[in-house]
């Protein structure tokens, strides 16, 4: 009996680690805004597996799914994450930013890919914008301790913390947070 027992939660455990391992995307609730101003609810697939997708399915019901793109949509929450259209800075197309965090400062992801070794490869870039502005400003490892001490000089406890030696472009999510919520 024990030994069943012992046999059953290894498949189960195998079972539950395959599932997660194959790579199968969920669903999340939310909503996606067109540019006109329709908004479409259901489950939206926004996830592939190095990164998120530049145009998402919003599966309305059992037979209706709409595929959003940035051109036709400027806003899409899928449960906790948000997406939001601007056009690539330097650039002529309109692409979804993955919103990481928000108040007075903005941060956000922008995700493209290309072939690097007949491999498609994922490559991230990030921006901040602030509040009540539509201008994205790059943001990197190299420039971040600059553009970051002009936007936040009006908080001096985390210009003290920004200006420490260990702080690094890692820690950036965490400061605009600590910086939004004063």
């Amino acid at each position: 009996m024990r030994f069943s027992i012992l046999l059953f939660a290894a498949f189960f455990i195998s079972s539950v680690s395959f599932a997660q391992s194959s790579g199968k995307i969920e669903r999340e609730r939310g909503f996606a805004v067109s540019s006109k101003g329709d908004t479409l609810f259901g489950d939206i697939n926004y996830m592939k597996r190095s990164g998120y997708r530049q145009s998402m399915q919003v599966k309305i019901d059992e037979q209706t799914t709409k595929t959003c793109s940035p051109r036709n949509y400027v806003f899409v929450k899928a449960g906790e994450h948000i997406f939001e259209t601007f056009l690539v800075p330097g650039g002529e197309d309109k692409q979804f930013f993955w919103r990481k965090t928000g108040g007075k400062v903005f941060f956000y992801e922008y995700q493209y890919e290309f072939y690097q070794a007949n491999n498609m490869v994922t490559k991230s870039e990030f921006y901040i914008r602030k509040k009540g502005s539509d201008e994205l400003i790059k943001i990197g490892p190299a420039n971040f301790k600059k553009k970051l001490t002009e936007i936040i000089s009006d908080d001096a406890k985390l210009l003290a913390k920004l200006e420490e030696k260990d702080t690094k472009f890692e820690d950036l999510e965490e400061l605009l947070i600590a910086y939004n919520s004063n």
